[in-house]
């Protein structure tokens, strides 16, 4: 068996993509490095490994002693990081504040007291530029430095008015933002309002005074977390027109002051998610398509690898657009190409993410016909177990398989699915009728169902149940998750499901 190890060396590697080894290499060279030093081989060894192995790694090096390989280890993180925060020095503008305190603080040593101040100057009129107010403070702090190196005690006023108006805007963005994560837990847990508590709770949250007035509400940051309080609360409430407008609202702030996607593109990235979902749930499906060219476009810039792999998770509005025009068949390419990426990003996808992925992939298989191909995506889902948040995704999953035993014609299959869904389902308090309906359909209805006629008569009591449901304010949510009515309807009519969903959008 391989050595496990400490694999943080081999997992900082691993992370790293062409365009920062081939920096790495340059920014060791320019260190006085060369090929034959232990550490540069080092990191050719565990850049060639796809899984840590220490004992093959020590085998291949030859390190002339345990204390120094820990050792190089050690230098090699710590170099691949400087190299790293070298490369990426103008990535954001937080690295460049960060850069000219550096500066600034390596100019105060040197008494060079006129130039460390110039270079504060013009690091405090980018961070009131970019709104990085927990700038100001550090900055101000290297100013009263000079202020007392220099006697200067005209300027402590002044200094002392722009850190109490510092720690005022810090105070007011701090508030905002918290509002906003608060509904962003609310909603991770409970995904939709399902009961009248469930609506009661989040008016609680957005009767905050912080929240009643738009127009009182300054500062680009402030109004964001403002305008993704009421998209979460809408989003939770099921109000789409709503969400539709608070995150429009947001996004606009961004391509009105494009500036700002350079500091915080994700959540830039994160806002275009909020109105893609607002587009696909209105089922406004050309501003839908505008929206996805604007999100490529967007990734097409982006540095380093934590913003690449958030575009690439926010694929799945392609796959979204396809399920929702009923496009299936000119999904498969899509669903084709995200399903091979998965292979490189999913170990830095969270569970939410990949469950995510791979249910809007079975669902293009499923409208396609490719039963078992769609089969084989849920299983990908249900290897994730249980998951933390958004638990009702898996309970899609359980209905999802149930429709596919029924199209597949398994019994076996089907009993086990029925038996696996009802335990699980069984334990959850916070079901939609929704899926109780179908739960029974599939456990109970069809099975008493013998002939062609029998069945279709099934089918129709339940689009009347559905349509029923699908009119409850309270239920309605469960509906965006997938067009169970077109589904049903596909089988009392005996045509295909895209055949049905391109009708209704015509």
């Amino acid at each position: 068996m391989p050595k496990k190890g400490t694999a943080s060396l081999f997992d900082l590697i691993q992370s790293l993509d062409k365009a920062e080894k081939r920096y790495f290499k340059l920014y060791a060279g320019s260190k006085g490095a060369d090929a034959n030093m232990i550490y540069l081989k080092l990191f050719d060894a565990v850049e060639q490994q796809k899984e840590y192995n220490e004992r093959e790694i020590v085998k291949q090096i030859q390190p002339p002693s345990k204390k120094q390989f820990s050792t190089t280890k050690r230098y090699l993180h710590d170099l691949i990081l400087h190299s790293l925060r070298d490369q990426r020095s103008r990535f954001t503008v937080a690295a460049e504040l960060r850069t000219l305190l550096d500066w600034s603080e390596i100019l105060f040593d040197k008494m060079l007291y006129k130039q460390c101040r110039n270079m504060l100057v013009k690091a405090k009129k980018l961070a009131y530029k970019y709104e990085l107010y927990n700038f100001i403070a550090a900055i101000i702090d290297q100013e009263y430095k000079i202020a007392f190196r220099e006697y200067d005690t005209d300027a402590f006023n002044s200094l002392q008015e722009q850190e109490a108006r510092a720690a005022e805007l810090i105070s007011g963005q701090n508030r905002y933002r918290n509002r906003s994560v608060s509904f962003w837990k609310m909603q991770m847990k409970m995904g939709a309002a399902r009961k009248a508590k469930d609506i009661s709770d989040i008016s609680d949250a957005i009767n905050d005074p912080i929240l009643k007035n738009e127009k009182s509400v300054s500062g680009f940051y402030s109004k964001r977390h403002l305008y993704n309080s009421y998209f979460l609360y809408h989003l939770i409430r099921g109000d789409q027109k709503k969400c539709f407008e608070f995150s429009k609202k947001s996004v606009d702030m961004y391509l009105h002051q494009p500036h700002h996607i350079r500091q915080s593109a994700e959540y830039f990235l994160g806002q275009l998610n909020n109105l893609l979902i607002a587009c696909a749930n209105r089922r406004m499906f050309p501003e839908m398509n505008f929206y996805i060219r604007k999100l490529k476009e967007v990734s097409l810039g982006l540095k380093g690898n934590a913003n690449p792999i958030t575009a690439f998770f926010y694929r799945y509005h392609e796959l979204n657009y396809y399920i929702n025009t009923g496009a299936f068949s000119e999904g498969i390419p899509v669903a084709g190409e995200i399903g091979e990426q998965m292979k490189k990003y999913e170990r830095f996808l969270s569970p939410l993410q990949k469950a995510t992925l791979w249910m809007g992939i079975a669902q293009i298989s499923f409208g396609n016909g490719n039963y078992r191909q769609a089969l084989s995506w849920l299983n990908h889902i249900h290897k994730l177990g249980e998951l933390e948040v958004r638990k009702d995704i898996l309970v899609l999953t359980k209905i999802f398989y149930l429709m596919l035993s029924y199209e597949m014609g398994d019994k076996p299959l089907s009993t086990y699915l029925q038996r696996n869904a009802k335990n699980y389902m069984s334990t959850r308090n916070r079901l939609y009728k929704l899926e109780k309906v179908m739960l029974h359909f599939f456990s109970k209805v069809i099975l008493k169902a013998r002939s062609k006629n029998e069945r279709t008569q099934a089918f129709r009591v339940l689009k009347d149940k559905l349509t029923g449901l699908n009119t409850d304010p309270l239920e309605k949510n469960a509906f965006d998750d997938f067009d169970y009515l077109s589904w049903v309807e596909s089988k009392i009519e005996g045509r295909p499901l895209a055949e049905i969903v391109k009708e209704k959008i015509a």
